[in-house]
Formats: C-alpha cells, structure tokens, sequence
C-alpha cells in the first residue's frame, strides 16, 4: 500500500499505452503536430477523450514513457489537475497526484484514435479550424 507521501508527490513521467504509440508517433511525424512536444499531442488526446467521454485504462503501459512532467508548465499542469477534479467529481484528488495523472493517461488513450482519425480525415486548414473551435468550446464549458 502506498504511503501518503508517494501518492502526494508528482510523477516524474507520464505515461501512454504500448499500444498507442504508433498513433503518437505517426501524429508526431505530421502536420499539424510536427514541430509540436509529445505533451502538447497528449494533452489535446486528453481533453478530445475527455469531452467524448473516453476514458481507456493503462494497461499496457510503454516502459519508456512519453514526457516528463518537469517539461508542463503551470497552465498545462492546472488544466490536468482540472480534467481530474471533473472526472472525479471531487476536489480531494488533488491530494493524489498519481491518480490526477492516471486520470490524464487514461483520457489521451480514449481520445488518441479520435484525434489521429480527425487528422487524417481532412486537410490540415480545415482541420485546424474545427479543432481551434472544439477546443475553445471545450475550455469555455
């Protein structure tokens, strides 16, 4: 069981599933994303999951990581902690800075398919244009 120090301190990596990593990969190779930080494509994968609503467990966690939480910066670390606090419905998750992390890998692995679909179903200009709205939509709410 875990102490309440090692659930309180911030992990130092962040994590995608195995199975995701050629979709990372392949939306890290290409426009629009390719002069973008792995965090930026998994942060965009966490909030399409979340607001479909997908969340996919870890299971099949890839050894070597994917970002090192020390490269967020406040804005992006106050957003995670957001999409934590809504999914749990509770402030006091907070307190459990594993599990807000967990919360994040699990919504990018819901929204990761999502968004490598939408990618490559459009050109890159409307692609950009519906995906500014969406997320302004999504951070309005």
């Amino acid at each position: 069981m875990e102490n309440e120090d090692s659930i309180s301190k911030e992990p130092k990596i962040v994590f995608i599933r195995r199975s995701d990593k050629e979709d990372f990969k392949l939306l890290l190779d290409n426009k629009p994303f390719s002069d973008k930080e792995n965090k930026y494509v998994f942060l965009i994968s966490m909030l399409i999951g979340f607001k479909n609503g997908l969340k996919n467990e870890i299971k099949d966690r890839d050894p070597s990581g994917f970002f090192r939480t020390e490269t967020l910066n406040d804005k992006e670390k106050s957003l995670i902690k957001t999409i934590a606090i809504a999914d749990q419905n509770d402030l006091l998750v907070l307190k459990d800075k594993k599990k807000v992390y967990r919360i994040a890998e699990e919504y990018a692995a819901g929204g990761i398919k999502i968004l490598k679909d939408k990618v490559f179903s459009s050109d890159y200009a409307d692609f950009t244009k519906r995906f500014e709205k969406e997320l302004s939509d999504i951070i309005k709410k």
